[in-house]
């Protein structure tokens, strides 16, 4: 019967234990994105390359992203359900550049929908690659388009996801600064 009690104390223990966790869980919301990814095709592969590592814990939020292809090879878009409409160029190829102002940046823009410009590959940079695309093309498309122009790394899914993440919320700030601002006003104990 002793054995019995210490078991069932020992029980008891471990299910407090989960109920800690589970309440700090709590605090983690966990969020899925659905990702168009548009652009030429190479850009689309060099980006795809990370899905099933683009996960990110940031700002009380466990995120992972539902990648899809968001445009054909001629640029028309395809994907039409999506949170976010990424459209990606490769910094080495001024090419990728072009195809996304001529083909699919005028068709994203038209959705209305969330979108944002990223220059993959900024990890390239520290070569000084004579074909490179100007450092400022992801801010200055993202001007004339009216959204948020980042370059990223590509060789790594967490940091990739991480600046998609950055882009995505800059996209709602009514959503994240609101939940910001109510975090802000409480003290550790939850209290105003």
């Amino acid at each position: 019967a002793k054995k019995d009690k210490k078991d069932k104390k020992k029980k008891d223990k471990k299910d407090k234990k989960g109920d800690k966790h589970d309440k700090k869980g709590d605090k983690t919301k966990k969020l899925r994105i659905s990702l168009a990814v548009c652009g030429a095709q190479s850009a689309i592969e060099m980006f795809m390359k990370q899905n099933g590592k683009m996960l990110v814990n940031a700002d009380k939020y466990d995120v992972d992203f539902d990648l899809d292809t968001g445009t054909d090879a001629e640029g028309n878009i395809i994907d039409k359900l999506a949170d976010l409409y990424l459209c990606v160029y490769d910094v080495r190829n001024p090419q990728t550049v072009r195809f996304l102002k001529e083909k699919v940046l005028p068709g994203v823009k038209n959705l209305g929908q969330p979108m944002a410009v990223a220059g993959l590959g900024l990890e390239y940079r520290t070569g000084g690659g004579q074909d490179m695309v100007d450092l400022n093309t992801a801010r200055q498309l993202g001007s004339q388009y009216g959204c948020k122009g980042i370059e990223a790394v590509s060789c790594s899914g967490e940091q990739l996801a991480a600046a998609v993440f950055g882009a995505y919320v800059q996209t709602k700030p009514d959503e994240f600064s609101s939940h910001h601002n109510k975090d802000d006003d409480e003290d550790h104990d939850g209290k105003k």
